[in-house]
C-alpha cells in the first residue's frame, strides 16, 4: 500500500511532495518510488510526461512546476500546495495499478491499459 515502510527511504514515504527532477535523461526510478510510497511527484520539465505510458493520467497524479526561474518556482510551489489533497487521492487510486510485483507483468500492463482506456470510463 502507499506509504508502506521498507519500500523506499523513510523520508520519501513521509514526504507530501517529491521532486522528479530530470538528470541525464527525462526519467528515473524516482518517479515510481514516489508513486508507490504515496508521495506526490513534482515534475520540473513538461517533456518528462512524454516518455511515460500514454494511457495513464500522469498529470492528474502529479504536479508540474517551472524550476528554471526562482520567482516562477516560488509562485508555482504556492499554487501546487492547495492541490495536494486532490492529487494525492488520485495518486492513491492509481498506485496499486502501477505496482507491478507480479509473475505476469504483461497481463498487468494490459489490465492497466484496459482500466485507463476511454471505453472503460
Amino acid at each position: 500500500p502507499p506509504g508502506a515502510p521498507g519500500l523506499v527511504p523513510p523520508a520519501v514515504a513521509q514526504a507530501q511532495f517529491g521532486f522528479h527532477i530530470r538528470g541525464d535523461t527525462l526519467g528515473s526510478n524516482r518517479l515510481m518510488d514516489y508513486i508507490l510510497s504515496g508521495t506526490v511527484p513534482v515534475f520540473t520539465d513538461e517533456r518528462q510526461y512524454d516518455i511515460l505510458l500514454p494511457f495513464v493520467p500522469w498529470r492528474n497524479l502529479s504536479v508540474l512546476i517551472n524550476a528554471r526561474d526562482k520567482d516562477e518556482f516560488l509562485d508555482a510551489v504556492g499554487r501546487v500546495v492547495p492541490q495536494y489533497e486532490t492529487v494525492k487521492a488520485t495518486l492513491d487510486f492509481f498506485a496499486p495499478l502501477l505496482r507491478w510485483e507480479t509473475p505476469a507483468p504483461f497481463e498487468q500492463y494490459m489490465q492497466l491499459f484496459q482500466f485507463c482506456s476511454p471505453r472503460h470510463k
